[in-house]
């Protein structure tokens, strides 16, 4: 299906406006759901730097935190050599999931094997408090809280 809209003296949110009213109104009309407006937008690297997609589902909340600056001088050569490189460092929260079983872990580690990568470097913390980490040896104990809370 195609629309034609013809505008004039109109400029690109105009346009968007238009839209976004349009299809408001076919879901309400044909599906009963009411869409709130306007419909956020984010710049394509807005989603990559949140999500690491172009792509994003809002629905999860599993946001890309920056970690950078927290680990630019800790002992974690895979981290250091990431910044070293120009690139950035970039954790997951996982609420909820510092009990998973070291099974599980290592199912997703070979997971992003798939992808490119040499391993999942990954941190835990146990609703007492206690930390598993397949990095945590090689930082102090003072930049792994700087991470958890960076981590929130």
């Amino acid at each position: 299906t195609q629309i034609d809209m013809e505008l004039s003296f109109v400029d690109v949110d105009d346009v968007i406006d238009v839209n976004e009213r349009l299809l408001a109104h076919l879901f309400k009309e044909i599906l009963g759901v009411e869409v709130q407006l306007p419909i956020q937008r984010m710049t394509w690297q807005e989603c990559m730097d949140r999500f690491g997609s172009d792509k994003p589902d809002l629905r999860f909340g599993m946001e890309l935190t920056d970690v950078s600056e927290v680990v630019r001088d800790c002992g974690f050569g895979v981290f250091t050599g990431a910044l070293a490189a120009g690139g950035s460092v970039r954790g997951i929260n996982a609420k909820g999931q510092g009990a998973m079983p070291r099974k599980k872990i290592d199912k997703l580690t070979e997971f992003v094997r798939d992808y490119g990568a040499k391993g999942l470097a990954y941190m835990a913390i146990a609703a007492d408090g206690t930390v598993k980490s397949s990095f945590a040896k090689f930082m102090k104990p003072e930049e792994t809280e700087a991470l958890t809370a960076a981590m929130g």
